[in-house]
């Protein structure tokens, strides 16, 4: 009865020690497996897979990562009775993405577009409005300034139009022409000055209508009892240049110039001539009737 006992202790006791040694190989199992599976790492949508291997078993793998069995099941939406073959792949968890390299791109260098300068308004100067004039020796009588036909001194020119007097000017034979610039654009009278013993080959007043821009270039001519008388066979020269002007004056002298100092018009000569005739007409006929007395 003692020895019956003795070996029912004994298998128990033995019992005892194979399943302490069954518990620890099968504690040591999913460790074995776990530190021979590859680490997984999360992919680029922060999943973190495991590669099923050959031998694997669901509890295995959850033991290896470090989670339940029933939470591996629901991660993978399958039950324990789930097959599963080498190369298939269970979510064993969640972990934050790998971080992406950032390519950080050089700054472009932006090099400055110098602006164009700013256009200035420069104005324009008013256009030149003038009355010029001169006084020469019309040497052979023509009316028109010819080449070394010099200039008169001492000509007095008075300018003035209905309201005042512009301005006066004797000439110096160096200055000329001489202008009256920058005139407001209307109706103008130009005189000038005679002297004793000379003969105008041109009119000595002027009317003249100026326009805004225009300049008009007037040419008096005369000439003196001292001055050369010429040549039958002498030939005109072209008028002298006056500085390129921009307009010819072209008004018509006005009415009434007076004769020249010192010389008879048609008209007086022909009533001299008529009154000569009547008077020598008159004594031929006294003659005629007129009969001496003697004496006794």
């Amino acid at each position: 009865m003692f020895h019956q006992k003795r070996n029912s202790y004994f298998v128990i006791l033995i019992s005892l020690i194979c399943w302490a040694v069954g518990a620890m190989l099968i504690e040591r199992m999913p460790a074995a497996q776990a530190q021979s599976a590859p680490t997984a790492t999360p992919n680029a949508e922060g999943v973190i897979y495991r590669t099923v291997q050959p031998n694997d078993s669901l509890w295995g793998i959850a033991a290896g990562a470090g989670i339940s069995l029933p939470e591996l099941l629901t991660l993978n939406d399958i039950t324990e009775d789930a097959v599963i073959q080498p190369g298939q792949q269970l979510i064993i968890g969640y972990g934050t993405p790998p971080a992406t390299a950032t390519v950080v791109l050089p700054t472009p260098t932006v090099t400055p577009t110098r602006l164009p300068p700013t256009p200035t308004f420069t104005p324009l100067p008013p256009p030149r409005t003038a009355i010029c004039i001169k006084a020469f020796s019309d040497t052979d009588r023509d009316g028109v300034h010819d080449a070394g036909e010099p200039f008169r001194v001492n000509v007095a020119f008075t300018i003035f139009n209905e309201a005042v007097v512009v301005g006066n000017y004797i000439t110096n034979g160096i200055s000329e022409p001489y202008c009256w610039e920058g005139l407001t654009p209307g109706d103008y009278k130009v005189t000038r000055s005679i002297s004793r013993n000379e003969t105008l080959t041109t009119a000595g007043n002027w009317s003249l209508t100026l326009t805004r821009g225009s300049v008009l270039n007037i040419e008096f001519g005369s000439f003196s009892k001292g001055d050369p008388t010429p040549t039958a066979n002498s030939v005109p020269i072209a008028p002298a240049d006056v500085g390129d002007p921009e307009e010819m004056a072209t008004a018509m002298p006005s009415s009434g110039e007076p004769a020249s100092e010192g010389s008879l018009t048609p008209l007086v000569v022909g009533i001299i001539v008529i009154l000569v005739l009547l008077f020598a007409g008159g004594l031929l006929y006294a003659a005629r009737f007129w009969k001496p007395t003697s004496r006794s």
